[in-house]
Formats: C-alpha cells, sequence, structure tokens
C-alpha cells in the first residue's frame, strides 16, 4: 500500500517513508493520482513538466532525471515506478500498488494543478462550444475586470465584476480561493478590515484543507500577513512576519517577483511598527527592485510611496533639524514620483495616502498652506474612490495643517472626523494619536501649553 499525505508531504510504502525532495513528492502525487482516478495509462514528460516543480526542465533532463532516481531507489530497496522498454525516457506510471491520499482526490488535482487545465475535447461540441470553457472564460474575464477596477480605485465596479464572478458555476477549488483573495482585497479598501481578514482567513484555511498549489498558498499566507499587520495589532505582528516567511520559504529560488515584493513589502511595514527604519528601508528598496524588474505597475507605486513614507517617519523621529530636513526633502522627492506615477498611469488611484504624506511633509518643512492643499486633494481623492482609510488618513493631515495655519475650528472639526473614523475601523493606536492632537489644538486656542 502507497500512502501520500499532503498534509505533511510525506509518502509511505507498506508502512516505511520514502524521502523524497519537493519536486520528487509532486511526482509522486501524480503518479498516485493516476492510479487512485481507475486510469492504467503513462504519465508522459509533457505531464511532468506542467508540474509547478518541474516545469523550467526540459523533456530530456526531466526523463533522465526520474531514471536516475529510479535507479537509486532501487539500490535503496524500493521499485514503485516503471516505464515500457521503447520509451524509458518518456514515460512512466507507477507499479501496482493500491494507492491511499489523506485528501480528497480534488484537493489532489488542485495540488497538482491539474484544475488549472484548459481541456479540449474533440470537436464538434454541441452547439460548436464547450460550456466548461466558456464558463472558465466567463470567471476570468470577471475576475481580470474586478482587479483592473480595483487597481484604478472604482471599488463600486470591482464589486460588481466580483458578484458576476461569483454567480459561474462550477468553480473549482482555487476559483473559490482566487475569489475570497480578491475580495478581501475590495473589503481592505472599504475599510473593511476585519472582514477581509476574515476573508483572507478563510481563504488560507481552504488552501490547507484542499492541498492548494504553493503558489496560491504563499499569496494566500501573503494577504493575512499583511492584514495582520495592517489592522495595527501588535499581538498579530508576529503570526504576520511567520506568514510573511512561510511565503518566502515557499517560493524560495523562484522567479515569482511579484509576491517576492510583497513579500519584501510586508516584512519593511512590520520593521516599521518596530521603528526599525533601516531594516523598512532596505525592505522597501528590494520591494520595489522586485516590481521593476517585472514591471509591475501596482508594485512600483506601492514601492515609491513606501520609500517617500519612511523617510518621512525618519524625518519625524529625528531631533538634529539640519539632519530631519534632509530626510523631509527625500521623502518629499520619493512621494513626487509616486503620486506622478499614479496620475500618469492610474494605477493606485483607489488609495490617497501619497497625498497626504506629502502635506505631512511639506507641513513639516513649514509649508502649511501647500499642506492644506495637498491634504484637501487626497481627502476629495478619497471619497471619490470610497476609500474609508485613505479618507482618515487625509482628514488627521488636513486638521493638522489647518491648525497649523490658525484656523483651529476647521482643524478641529477635521480631527474629530479623523478620529471617528479610525475608530469605526478599529484603529485604535491612530485614534489615540488623532485625540492627542485635538487635545494640542485646544489647548493652543485657549493660549495655553500643549498637553502631553
Amino acid at each position: 500500500m502507497l500512502r501520500l499525505s499532503l498534509t505533511d508531504r510525506r509518502v509511505t510504502a507498506e508502512g516505511r517513508p520514502l524521502a523524497l525532495s519537493p519536486a520528487f513528492f509532486q511526482l509522486y502525487c501524480l503518479l498516485a493520482y493516476e492510479r487512485a482516478s481507475g486510469r492504467d495509462r503513462f504519465v508522459t514528460v509533457r505531464d511532468v513538466r506542467r508540474l509547478s516543480r518541474w516545469g523550467r526542465a526540459t523533456p530530456d533532463s526531466i526523463g533522465k532525471s526520474i531514471h536516475r532516481h529510479v535507479r537509486r531507489a532501487q539500490r535503496a530497496g524500493w521499485d514503485l515506478i516503471e516505464s515500457p522498454p521503447r520509451a524509458a525516457t518518456k514515460l512512466f506510471r507507477l507499479k501496482d500498488a493500491h494507492v491511499v491520499f489523506d485528501t480528497p482526490l480534488s484537493a489532489v488535482e488542485s495540488f497538482l494543478g491539474l484544475d488549472l487545465a484548459v481541456t479540449t475535447p474533440s470537436y464538434p461540441w454541441p452547439g460548436g462550444r464547450s460550456p466548461a470553457v466558456d464558463r472558465m472564460f466567463r470567471f476570468l474575464w470577471a475576475m481580470v475586470r474586478a482587479r483592473m477596477e480595483l487597481e484604478r480605485g472604482d471599488l463600486v465596479r470591482a464589486r460588481s465584476m466580483i458578484e458576476e464572478a461569483e454567480r459561474v458555476e462550477g468553480q473549482r477549488p482555487r476559483d473559490r480561493i482566487l475569489l475570497l483573495l480578491l475580495t478581501s482585497s475590495i473589503l481592505e479598501h472599504e475599510g473593511r478590515f476585519d472582514e477581509a481578514l476574515a476573508k483572507a482567513q478563510d481563504a488560507l484555511a481552504m488552501c490547507r484543507a484542499h492541498g492548494g498549489d504553493y503558489l496560491t498558498l504563499a499569496r494566500a499566507c501573503i494577504r493575512v500577513g499583511f492584514l495582520g499587520a495592517m489592522l495595527r495589532q501588535p499581538h498579530r505582528y508576529g503570526e504576520a512576519r511567520d506568514l510573511y516567511l512561510e511565503a518566502q520559504r515557499l517560493i524560495e529560488g523562484s522567479q515569482h517577483l511579484i509576491e517576492l515584493s510583497q513579500i519584501a513589502t510586508g516584512l519593511g511595514h512590520l520593521a516599521r511598527r518596530a521603528h526599525d527604519l533601516d531594516d523598512a528601508l532596505a525592505y522597501f528598496i528590494r520591494a520595489l527592485e522586485y516590481a521593476a524588474a517585472e514591471a509591475w505597475g501596482w508594485g512600483i507605486q506601492a514601492g515609491l510611496f513606501n520609500l517617500g513614507l519612511v523617510q518621512a517617519e525618519r524625518g519625524d523621529s529625528l531631533q538634529d533639524q539640519r539632519a530631519r530636513q534632509a530626510a523631509y526633502l527625500e521623502a518629499r522627492a520619493w512621494l513626487e514620483r509616486a503620486v506622478e506615477f499614479v496620475d500618469r498611469t492610474g494605477i493606485g488611484r483607489y488609495s490617497s495616502e501619497g497625498l497626504s504624506v506629502m502635506a505631512h511633509v511639506l507641513l513639516r518643512l513649514g509649508r502649511g498652506r501647500a499642506a492644506v492643499v495637498w491634504a484637501r486633494a487626497a481627502l476629495d481623492r478619497a471619497r471619490a474612490v470610497q476609500n474609508r482609510k485613505s479618507r482618515a488618513v487625509a482628514l488627521e493631515t488636513l486638521g493638522e495643517a489647518l491648525c497649523a495655519i490658525g484656523d483651529r475650528a476647521e482643524g478641529i472639526r477635521a480631527l474629530r472626523e479623523a478620529y471617528s473614523e479610525y475608530g469605526a475601523m478599529g484603529f485604535e493606536p491612530d485614534a489615540r494619536r488623532v485625540l492627542h492632537l485635538i487635545a494640542e489644538a485646544r489647548s493652543r486656542r485657549r493660549g495655553g501649553k500643549p498637553r502631553p
């Protein structure tokens, strides 16, 4: 009997564990899947090459690698894989054995990526079209549109496209996972962070339960880690870091540059939370490099913004006036690039936080009226794209800038609104910070000293 566990990536034969690399574990799963499905067919080199761990190998190297493994296994007392003599480097199957998986076969399909296949049965289809391919097309069209509208900042259309994708019948496990992850992103941008985290956690649980492919699992880890850090709840930071590192291990040595950029971004934000701005800066530079290498627009604008953000925070933390000004000027240079990139491409318009941080930097450079202009622009954009978090940040920055130029009544009104927004989203540290700003503004209006 051959037992295969997707949970802990183990293969045992008659109770003896077989030590396998991740690539050969995939191969044994494919061979065992064919046996468990009741098909008595040989797996081809083309089939093996479709597996994620074998994708970059050449046909010759695949065949030779498998045969070298078979010879080593036979010397160790294992005799599990066979090939017909006339196609010794091209066809493989398990020798007759009873196969048991620890998950349903549908989960094995997802792990192997077999549910990604675009099947093309023989023509003619009834009516000349394949219902399965039509369903796949409608689902993917809706998902791509949802992602595009999200990046452009149109949350209403993004939500409409998600609902259209949800109505497509016959969704595979991976489809449902992708739906959950994209829905989580939309909820995040709507300021519904707890709901966004719940959807991402559901996606991660489904990945683990169904033995999802390593890339989808990595994306789910990144998403849950990001939202855990975003919620400003320190007890979640350790879990977020563990999830980022798990995702990094899953794609280690790969060319998944977008995911590597996301991991570096997440680790950078965790470094910010720990007040380690040097580490944060290094992570954000790495994230931008990965994004630029892939010409990934969203990652490029995020990288430019994050570099401006961390330099602005560095300026806030410095006591020496000349060093503070130098940090703020560098922050302004990065933010100008970020704002220009968003304006030219439309990517990243779902957020106005680049405009808000620019207002913050200008205020610290003594340009209060310019800061008010930038903060109002940030608030207008946040309202236009219905981004609750961006609206709260813009209101806070606008309130502080208005108080700085002497318009304390309007400034306090903006700060109160920011306080309410942060509180409603569960951002308690941000709400406390704004409460402190309100107390300072009131104290100054009465001619007293700012309260501690």
